[in-house]
């Protein structure tokens, strides 16, 4: 299972490569084509963090919210965290390693969940051992109801907010349901 998630989302995100530099602004969010061929169409929808932190070189960088559409339909939604997460914050104890992650949604109070960590701690994501689809449309319509997502990951102090606004105007964009 662990390996399967971590490929997947590999594939996805290295598949970021074919799609097309010129994107489609819809509010905090850029709308990126797939160059692809048709059967196999993909969208990526991505927003930056507001902050800058610095990574593992210690260089400045914003951490990334993308939201991959396939054939029309939202199959992941995965931050890029371009530093690798601690390794003492991350639960090897399930099928797939994950990471508490607490979260607010514009004004809500805050919450926190389980999210799976890939690619060597850098990628994380919604993780359900089962309904992992139903998962990931419930933050598509969080991430729809709300202008502002932030993050606190793992017990760190590492807190991430990105900007949503627009989220399901992107959507439409990419022709993308959930």
């Amino acid at each position: 299972m662990k390996l399967a998630l971590t490929a997947l989302i590999f594939a996805l995100l290295s598949a970021g490569s074919a799609f097309s530099q010129n994107a489609q602004k819809a509010g905090d969010w850029s709308v990126y084509a797939d160059n692809g061929p048709s059967s196999h169409t993909q969208t990526l929808l991505q927003t930056s963090s507001r902050e800058t932190y610095t990574n593992n070189r210690g260089e400045l960088v914003h951490a990334e919210l993308d939201v991959i559409c396939a054939k029309g339909k939202l199959i992941a939604i995965v931050a890029d965290m371009e530093s690798a997460i601690p390794q003492d914050a991350v639960d090897k104890s399930g099928p797939v390693y994950t990471m508490p992650v607490s979260y607010q949604i514009g004004d809500q109070k805050p919450e926190s969940a389980s999210w799976a960590i890939s690619d060597h701690g850098h990628t994380l994501s919604p993780y359900a051992q089962v309904m992992q689809n139903r998962l990931t449309r419930k933050w598509a319509a969080r991430l729809a109801a709300s202008d502002q997502l932030s993050f606190g990951l793992g017990g760190s102090d590492t807190n991430v907010t990105f900007g949503t606004a627009g989220f399901s105007q992107a959507l439409s964009a990419a022709g993308c349901g959930y």
